[in-house]
């Protein structure tokens, strides 16, 4: 089956002047529905951007139907500061106030801070039409890879599930925002949109580490199958993943005190 492959972009209005995000649009000749999937929604979280190369080219080979809207550099203004926002500076917290963090600014606000003007560009051109969102962060070295999901919405243990990666962690946050939260993260979005969602955090920020996109191109590629627009069956979903918070933890806490690098040894 034949899949239409083009490289579209989103203008957003910003403070600064106008910025042009670019993004893949998949078609194939069959109606389905539509995925889409982001990255890098924080200028420090890139390793979505890989997955979504390699996963752009499984779908011109497999695709049967629908459409995917793959979006790899999402916050591309906060790349480009190299910071996790596009206001961040070098001694910036994470936790900046709300409206500066994109992803508690959906569906955005044209004449907010930047980051709302990017959310406000980008939603009625990738989050609108699209009926599934698969969202990927990157968290600290040091934490594993984990699908995020939430127990108040309906199947959303089954796609946490489908992503197949080693970790799940659930909350139960409200459906909707609250007073001290003026916007949403974008997969609670597409919930109270009567949409579906997961978000997956991959191992490392900063970087683009081999082992981490192979486990986030399964992921996406399995959510592609069970949504039906990849033919084929998912993989690793007989493999063990443990469900957190229920499962036990345990503090392990080094000898010495300093300063821990990666040594590049299998654990």
């Amino acid at each position: 089956m034949a899949v239409r492959s083009t490289v579209q972009t989103v203008t957003a209005h910003l403070s600064t002047g106008e910025v042009a995000i670019p993004y893949w649009s998949l078609a194939a000749d069959r109606d389905g529905p539509t995925l889409l999937v982001t990255a890098a929604l924080h200028g420090n979280v890139v390793q979505g951007a890989e997955v979504m190369r390699r996963l752009r080219g499984a779908a011109m080979r497999k695709m049967t139907c629908g459409r995917m809207l793959l979006a790899p550099m999402a916050n591309l203004p906060a790349v480009r500061n190299r910071r996790p926002h596009i206001t961040s500076g070098p001694e910036t917290p994470y936790g900046v106030a709300f409206g500066y963090n994109i992803n508690r600014t959906w569906p955005g606000d044209a004449e907010g801070t930047d980051s709302a003007r990017v959310a406000h560009a980008l939603h009625p051109v990738l989050v609108e039409p699209a009926d599934f969102a698969l969202d990927f962060h990157c968290w600290p070295l040091m934490r594993a890879t984990t699908a995020l999901f939430n127990h108040a919405y309906p199947e959303a243990v089954r796609w946490a599930r489908s992503t197949c990666v080693r970790f799940a962690l659930g909350s139960s946050r409200p459906a909707g925002p609250s007073d001290a939260e003026p916007g949403d993260t974008l997969i609670r979005h597409m919930h109270r949109r009567g949409r579906r969602g997961i978000c997956v955090e991959l191992s490392g920020q900063y970087l683009i580490g081999r082992r981490e996109v192979a486990r986030g191109l399964r992921a996406a590629t399995n959510i592609a199958i069970e949504l039906g627009l990849l033919g084929g069956e998912p993989a690793g979903l007989d493999e063990p993943m443990v469900w957190l918070p229920d499962a036990p933890l345990e503090s392990i806490r080094a000898p010495h005190d300093g300063l821990f690098a990666p040594a590049g040894l299998a654990p």
